[in-house]
């Protein structure tokens, strides 16, 4: 059969009748039947087919009638054929089925359904392909991150062989530890972009398949494709091509100490660097768990890296006491602090040993691990707050009473004090931070060796960054118009990237600051906007642990 290319309306050779053999001026729809003029006027009388539409043979109409068949193999009802298209469910249909689960759905007939389906099907073929191309953008990207994950893996290895050659040759065997460790990381970071590789490889042969189905030329693979392919293009595709978050590269630290008691520090470890990891969007901030371990407020809070555990001390307790995540008590201080606004507490671990330092009076400072022991007595200095450095060395913050203003002691853990950050009092401010009544503090160093306190007194309201040395950076009195109340800073601590967390009390809210001292965001407690934060660490997951006004401890996920 030869088609016009003038008109296609046209028909350039004579077609015979279906039934006889004249020409076949007509085509019946229903049954797609070619008749001539005595044929079709059969047609129309037979009971069986008298209701069936019957048109003109054009060349427009034979090639509808090519492309859609008068039935079709029922998918779910393999002996029966299906020539009538649900609207309801949007696929296509057969006798068994109408008595089913389609019973009482709207019907359209087989021609109407297909142009229906084809047409709403290919308009999705232009998001398709749009997707597609993001898709394979995806995959070159985690192409190119294996290529460099894979080179630095071989940098970090060429750094520990290099490390190994200035040690004894008796340290082999934890010289192939390291690299097995780079080479497991390694791995284990290609693994997952493997994984990602395969998931978004799956999206791209989905997309495919779906330009393909619809696209194929008169098969039945295109039929099937059109009558149950849902045209609801996210009903199997995702909305949007998610971003691939790429693991982190590999670093190998070294810290070069006495060979023989730290052959494990000098001969350094893998770990991922922190390059990856940033600040969470405040919608994206989570409360992970929450942990009720006291009634009062939770003045002092430090988390226990080693046993999942936290020690705490509330607004009315004489002691600091030790939890495990499931509430239950383990440990006890009893301690002459009753009714004092400032309740140090810190941890500090060297070799393993993890050493409770806290507050016994107003003026002496303990250390705990089995047994308590007396570190220092700082009178005439007030202790107010405590911390621990990388150093495992404490800073002290005290006050001092006959000047009312605020000092620093670095004390070694045998009581020994280096350094009296004293003499440039006046260098942190244009005044020397005068506390007033009712003073509470906190400190914390940062990784940069910044030092962090925060003051709130009846005329003194701020958090004060200092160099190690004493020498004033910034002085941070809240964000200004981000908050409602006047600023009133309770629990600091820092994380791994250096960003200084805030507890503001009155506002209810957490600030954050990069670690030299801008303002980077204001987050609520999520789901929970009401609830008072008073003291704050971080645990060993990166997670920001918030001890509150009721008592509870509210973990929360903010960094990716």
């Amino acid at each position: 059969m030869a088609i016009s290319s003038e008109s296609s309306n046209q028909m350039q050779t004579a077609i015979d009748c279906d039934t006889c053999e004249n020409t076949a001026k007509h085509l019946c729809n229903t049954c797609h039947d070619r008749l001539c003029d005595n044929c079709k006027i059969i047609h129309s009388r037979s009971r069986a087919t008298n209701n069936h539409e019957v048109v003109s043979l054009t060349c427009e109409t034979l090639n509808y009638t090519f492309e859609c068949p008068s039935s079709h193999v029922c998918k779910w009802h393999t002996k029966f054929r299906s020539n009538t298209g649900c609207q309801t469910c949007d696929v296509l249909v057969c006798e068994k089925c109408l008595s089913g689960e389609h019973k009482g759905h709207s019907l359209i007939g087989i021609n109407e359904f297909f142009q229906y389906k084809k047409t709403k099907l290919e308009e999705n073929l232009t998001s398709v392909r749009s997707q597609l191309q993001t898709y394979e953008c995806k995959v070159e990207e985690i192409t190119k991150k294996q290529k460099e994950m894979q080179e630095n893996r071989e940098e970090v290895k060429e750094e520990i062989v290099g490390q190994f050659e200035e040690v004894t040759t008796s340290l082999k065997s934890y010289k192939e530890k390291l690299l097995n460790d780079a080479d497991e990381k390694a791995a284990a970071s290609l693994q997952f972009l493997t994984s990602k590789e395969n998931a978004l490889k799956t999206v791209i042969q989905n997309l495919q398949e779906y330009i393909n189905g619809i696209q194929s030329n008169n098969s039945p693979e295109k039929l099937a494709f059109i009558f149950y392919t849902t045209c609801e293009l996210n009903v199997n595709l995702p909305e949007v091509c998610s971003s691939v978050k790429n693991p982190a590269n590999l670093e190998y630290r070294v810290e070069t100490r006495d060979l023989d008691k730290h052959s494990q520090t000098l001969l350094g470890h893998i770990i991922r660097s922190n390059d990856n990891i940033t600040l969470r969007r405040k919608e994206m901030i989570e409360i992970v768990r929450v942990l009720k371990l006291a009634k009062t407020a939770i003045l002092s809070l430090a988390c226990c890296s080693q046993s999942q555990a936290f020690w705490i001390s509330t607004i009315d307790s004489d002691a600091y006491e030790k939890y495990y995540e499931k509430g239950n008590l383990t440990n006890k201080i009893e301690v002459d602090i009753s009714g004092r606004l400032n309740k140090p507490i810190c941890l500090v671990e060297n070799d393993d040993i993890e050493q409770v330092v806290y507050r016994n009076n107003i003026t002496t400072i303990f250390a705990f691990h089995n047994l308590p022991r007396k570190l220092r007595n700082v009178a005439p200095l007030l202790l107010s707050c405590l911390c621990a450095t990388a150093e495992g060395e404490i800073l002290a913050g005290s006050v001092y009473k006959s000047e009312d203003f605020f000092v620093i002691l670095r004390l070694s853990l045998n009581g020994e004090v280096r350094q009296y950050i004293t003499n440039v009092v006046e260098n942190w401010s244009e005044e020397p931070v005068r506390l007033g009544d009712r003073t509470q503090t906190c400190i914390v160093e940062n990784i940069n060796k910044d030092i962090c306190f925060s003051v709130t007194s009846s005329n003194t309201e701020a958090v004060i960054l200092i160099h190690s040395n004493g020498d004033h950076k910034i002085t941070y009195k809240g964000a200004g118009s981000s908050i409602s109340q006047s600023f009133k800073p309770r629990g600091l601590c820092t994380d791994v990237l250096g960003h200084i967390l805030i507890a503001d009390e009155n506002n209810r809210v957490i600030h954050v600051l990069n670690k030299e001292g801008g303002f980077l965001t204001i987050f609520g407690m999520p789901g929970e906007l009401q609830c008072i934060p008073i003291s704050m660490c971080t645990d060993d997951k990166n997670n920001l642990c918030i001890g509150c006004d009721d008592g509870k401890i509210r973990i929360l996920k903010y960094l990716d």
